[in-house]
């Protein structure tokens, strides 16, 4: 079923507001109202599904509406592509649908491939970049149609792929500096793979200092987490986090952000790490002083997260930032003397 999203602000950073309103379609066939409200126009209607009409018959009778954008600022092929009906898209392209129609949010229907079902993704995207669809078209808050659809669990690999193709811009940020890696971390590994493949950097940091490794840990990614080890990322650099987004700011190496964020799972593959690890000059003084921060972020304190925090501690190689080679070949000593 189709819904009506009013805003689509950016996941995690949408200034407080009152949630968005949604309603299925066939809720909104007795709402007469709210469809006025969005100012459909006929072929909208038909496109939705509000009426039961020929589309080619409607195309022929309101050809002139085919552009014409509701409240939202979406054209009729932008609906056709959320309900990723793909004989309505050819038929509205063949008809002189614009594929670089913008919202109002200067969403693309490219940028709303990924609402589609994902069954159809790869198909819809295919239709629109053959048509001339700009494949780095950005909304209003900087975001590709890349950068969108790597943040949600059920894009198609097959749509990624295609946009990989066409020449999509793998490192390009939004206005918040992340980057189609950074949110692909909520997504399946398969599809980080894809992005790791195609070049994406492994250590590009958002404006609040985040990188895909920090983010991986953040979200007790171990399957991620070691993707992005394999792909040579970063773990014995410090992170520098700004206000916004932690509960902690400044510098902070990956032994100190993963006692305040890491899981289990995330500490066992920060094991088999082969770089040398960074500590920073604030020594770990003890796991417990983390309590009230894992436990706001839904992790555990007991004895099993003690344990594996301290049996990562004793199995990674260390490093002084700056410091001598010597003491690196010294692990245990670190442990006891940095950290507990």
């Amino acid at each position: 079923m189709v819904q009506i999203h009013i805003s689509w602000t950016p996941e995690e950073y949408q200034p407080p507001q009152k949630p968005s309103w949604s309603a299925k379609m066939d809720d909104l066939m007795t709402e007469t109202s709210v469809t006025d409200d969005l100012c459909f126009t006929p072929l909208h209607h038909v496109v939705i599904g509000l009426e039961k009409a020929d589309v080619y018959q409607q195309l022929r009778l309101n050809n002139n509406c085919i552009n014409i954008p509701d409240s939202l600022g979406r054209s009729p092929l932008h609906w056709a592509v959320i309900q990723g009906n793909t004989s309505i898209i050819a038929a509205l392209l063949e008809h002189g649908a614009f594929p670089g129609s913008r919202d109002k949010e200067q969403m693309t229907p490219l940028h709303e491939v990924c609402r589609a079902p994902q069954s159809s993704q790869a198909a819809c995207a295919r239709l629109l970049i053959d048509s001339g669809a700009d494949v780095d078209a950005r909304d209003s808050w900087g975001r590709t149609a890349l950068r969108i659809a790597v943040g949600f669990t059920n894009t198609s690999p097959d749509l990624i792929e295609i946009l990989l193709e066409e020449g999509a811009d793998v490192n390009d940020s939004d206005i918040y500096g992340q980057t189609p890696l950074l949110k692909s971390i909520r997504a399946q590994s398969c599809i980080m793979e894809l992005l790791l493949k195609h070049g994406a950097s492994t250590e590009a940091t958002d404006i609040y200092g985040n990188t895909p490794l920090s983010e991986a840990i953040y979200r007790n990614s171990a399957e991620q987490l070691n993707l992005l080890m394999k792909y040579g990322s970063k773990t014995n650099q410090l992170l520098d986090l700004q206000p916004g987004r932690r509960a902690r700011e400044g510098r902070i190496n990956i032994l100190h952000f993963t006692a305040w964020y890491g899981g289990i799972e995330v500490m066992r593959a920060l094991e088999s790490s082969e770089q040398y690890l960074c500590r920073s000059p604030d020594p770990i003084d003890d796991f417990v002083q983390y309590k009230e921060v894992r436990l706001a972020h839904g992790l555990g304190v007991g004895k099993e997260e003690y344990e594996a925090f301290v049996h990562l501690l004793s199995t990674v190689k260390y490093s002084c930032e700056g410091g001598d080679e010597d003491e690196k070949d010294d692990p245990e000593g670190s442990v006891g003397s940095s950290c507990f």
